[in-house]
């Protein structure tokens, strides 16, 4: 799951937030790839109460 965001006119981001403890995960992937890129990761990190951020 994720949520769009607009980040100015005509560019929008699909996202994934969950919140949990700090310091916060962040996730990016480059080139050609996309957010599932990190979905094992993220969804780990999910069940061990991490807050967790992929762009």
């Amino acid at each position: 799951m994720g949520q769009l965001i607009s980040l100015r006119r005509g560019v929008k981001r699909q996202v994934c937030y969950h919140s949990g403890d700090s310091p916060a995960l962040v996730f990016v992937y480059g080139g050609l790839g996309n957010r599932f890129n990190w979905r094992s990761q993220y969804e780990f990190f999910v069940t061990q109460g991490r807050e967790a951020n992929g762009l």
